[in-house]
């Protein structure tokens, strides 16, 4: 017997016999229509990108001011034409001292995420933190200033990320992939307006503290937005995990849940803890899991499908990919504008620019890799991607020999425009084309492995641009890394991720044997 929402109630047989059921309860009302439910998550993913807008404002604004900020704590010196960047490796050390304390916030962050019901409080108040502590940037007159500015920044700098991202695949699932890339490309709106905010204070004002200012400002108005949602949660009940995309009834709802309680029955009774219980049927395919209730398994009103998801963690190569990707996203953008003074190639106003042009392509290739989701695979978009952002790094190369604005140009917008899907693209392979069931914790893994590149990439780059002699090795450490993360997603595509998943299919069936 069932007890309906209206308060009726039903029983089921077979075949004279009656069956005995487990109703397991329904964790939350389910929407009465599919509009309704996609209207709620088209709210919540609205407010969430407004998060990344402003995350995207504090990443970009850093690299355009790097050479500003070393001057106001007294580590380079000179002119706009001749500068001493002797010790710009310490400013490399400042930099990095912020994906230290990285995490530290993201593992903190994502232990929150998993375990907190309400967390878009935590997450207002890291955006609050996050605004007040890059202000603190305009305030450091020494090293040690500016480490302890750098390591506070650090503590809050990845919480809008990890919670994002983990929100909209729980509220989208399957149909994530694009939902993931436009997250992602909101995150290049707020990179596209910093720089150009930096370069307009640089111009007008030979500063770039009204600029910190601003940016502090608009992540602390933006803090009060998760305030008008509810979090998102990890759906774990069957009910939840499995109807999103048709409206059921509570009727098919418990039905399935017979099933799984059937599963789990099964189990219990292999390993000799429990006497057998019959509950009902459950059959399975590769791609599905039908659940049903009576005696005629053909029977469509008794049946509901769902995809199967691997409740486990990716593979170690999922989260290295990560390392080796933001290492040249970051990197890029916090020293291809120092990179393009140092050579002299820019003056620090249009070198600001440049950060402006990649990621204004870095946002495009975004918004078109979400419109394409629909007509090729995550896996193959990030294929092609790493593949023409390698080959256009033969422009960086060419405009370091020969000075050449143009070059330097070009090799922003091009290697921008494939270096955007990268990141959306391998979240939503991970989830796509494998089942994964992604948790906040595995979230604040990758974002862990991506602060590990980051703190490497920083070390290596401000090394090799404050020594001139070496001054040509900068673009072939560029290349390298973005070898190294194609080599990486090869691995992971064609060995880790299809051996973990047969691994897995191996162990169901062997279980339902």
């Amino acid at each position: 017997m069932i007890s309906n929402q209206d308060g009726s109630t039903q029983s089921f047989s077979t075949k004279g016999e009656t069956t005995p059921l487990i109703v397991l309860p329904l964790k939350r009302p389910i929407p009465s229509s599919r509009w309704e439910r996609r209207k709620n998550a088209y709210f919540v993913t609205l407010i969430y990108l407004t998060a990344m807008i402003a995350m995207g404002l504090v990443y970009a604004a850093q690299g355009p001011a790097t050479l500003r900020l070393a001057e106001q704590a007294d580590l380079v010196h000179g002119n706009a034409t001749a500068k001493d960047v002797s010790k710009l490796t310490i400013m490399g050390i400042v930099n990095a001292a912020d994906a230290i304390a990285a995490l530290v916030g993201t593992l903190l962050g994502g232990y929150l995420v998993d375990r907190t019901c309400n967390w878009h409080y935590i997450l207002s108040a890291y955006l609050v933190w996050q605004g007040l502590s890059f202000a603190c940037f305009t305030l450091a007159t020494n090293l040690w200033q500016l480490t302890l500015a750098s390591l506070a920044w650090g503590l809050a700098s990845t919480m809008p990320s990890l919670s994002t991202q983990a929100a909209m695949t729980w509220v989208w699932k399957q149909e994530v992939a694009p939902f993931m890339q436009l997250n992602n490309a909101a995150f290049g709106v707020g990179a596209i307006a910093a720089p150009a905010l930096v370069s307009w204070n640089l111009r007008e004002r030979e500063s770039f503290h009204l600029s910190y200012w601003a940016i502090a400002g608009i992540n602390i108005l933006v803090a009060i937005l998760p305030l008008l949602v509810k979090s998102p949660q990890r759906l774990e009940g069957i009910e939840e995990e499995d109807f999103e995309h048709e409206p059921i009834s509570s009727i098919q709802a418990a039905r399935c849940a017979i099933s799984t309680a059937e599963n789990k029955a099964s189990l219990a009774v292999a390993a000799g803890n429990v006497p057998p219980v019959r509950l009902g049927k459950s059959l399975s395919t590769n791609s599905e899991t039908v659940c049903q209730v009576g005696q005629d398994a053909s029977d469509s009103d008794h049946t509901v499908t769902r995809s199967r998801n691997l409740k486990m963690s990716p593979p170690f190569t999922f989260y290295t990919f990560f390392g080796f990707y933001v290492a040249t996203e970051i990197g890029l953008a916090n020293w291809i504008a120092s990179f393009a003074q140092i050579n002299g190639i820019q003056h620090e106003v249009n070198a600001a620019l440049l950060v402006s042009v990649y990621y204004g392509a870095f946002t495009v290739t975004r918004v078109l890799a979400a419109v394409m989701s629909s007509y090729i695979s995550s896996r193959r978009l990030l294929a092609v991607c790493l593949m023409c952002a390698t080959a256009s790094m033969a422009l960086l190369i060419l405009a370091e020999i020969q000075k050449s604005q143009l070059l330097l140009w070009l090799f922003v917008g091009i290697f921008g425009f494939f270096e955007g899907p990268m990141w959306p693209a391998m979240m939503s392979t991970i989830t796509e084309d494998y089942g994964f069931e992604l948790q906040a914790t595995h979230t604040a893994l990758v974002l862990c492995s991506s602060k590990i590149g980051i703190f490497c990439c920083q070390l290596l780059f401000a090394y090799l641009l404050a020594n001139h002699e070496r001054g040509v090795y900068f673009s072939y450490a560029f290349l390298g890394i973005i070898v190294l993360a194609g080599c990486n997603f090869a691995w992971c595509n064609l060995v880790s991720l299809p051996n973990m998943v047969a691994a897995s299919s191996r162990k169901r069936q062997s279980v339902g044997d």
